[in-house]
């Protein structure tokens, strides 16, 4: 007798702003035409109407998620995947900011490679983030501790050309750091090892309070 085919992957993007309407505007546009099963944003307290546009969006797929005031990145982040682990139960989070956005067809695409088994055993995913104009943006490229990772310190001691601090192979979730811009990350590898550090300061949490695990070109 068949066996049944498993359901869908449930997945859910979440996608923290504060005080960037305009941004806001084209990134939920932008998720909410791909096949995502909820967009959960967290309002970090904004004072320029975001709440107000919010309160008045018609898809389903919607969670808001309103913070008191603003507590930073971080604090955003670890509320949002808490709280859409604990209401919506996802397979895979993706994550950013609300001035990034995925390319066309993007989940798309990656549903697909799911359902082909691209990526056996993956953990995260860590997309390309790029500019407008296509070029890469460094800031989010990731990156690895080269002290906690003996292969990367010794390519670092020889001087490697290229990027040294990136990963070229699949590596566990608790050796790499990662940008908050569009990582898809099962849920299950963000709960074993932990929420984000809520309390990680506005600058540099983008780079130090995530994790991931293997590039997705």
């Amino acid at each position: 007798m068949n066996q049944p085919d498993p359901p869908p992957p449930v997945i859910a993007a979440v996608v923290v702003t504060f005080n960037r309407l305009a941004h806001l505007e084209k990134t939920l546009a932008r998720l909410l035409a791909e096949p995502l099963d909820h967009v959960v944003v967290v309002e970090n307290g904004s004072t320029d109407g975001t709440r107000e546009w919010l309160a008045g969006q018609g898809d389903p797929r919607l969670v808001v998620i309103e913070m008191p005031e603003n507590g930073g990145g971080a604090l955003g982040f670890e509320v949002g995947m808490r709280e859409t682990g604990r209401r919506l139960d996802p397979d895979w989070l993706v994550l950013m900011d609300d001035d990034a956005r995925p390319a066309t067809g993007a989940i798309a695409r990656f549903r697909q490679g799911l359902a082909e088994g691209r990526w056996p055993g993956a953990e995260a995913l860590a997309a390309a983030v790029r500019f407008p104009g296509g070029r890469i943006c460094e800031m989010n490229r990731p990156w690895v501790n080269p002290f906690g990772d003996l292969p990367v310190f010794l390519r670092v001691l020889a001087g490697a050309a290229g990027r040294p601090f990136t990963f070229p192979t699949a590596i566990t979730m608790r050796r790499c750091r990662g940008p908050w811009t569009a990582p898809p990350s099962s849920a299950s590898s963000c709960r074993a090892p932990g929420w984000p550090v809520p309390a990680i300061p506005m600058a540099g949490c983008s780079s130090m309070a995530t994790t991931c695990s293997i590039p997705w070109d």
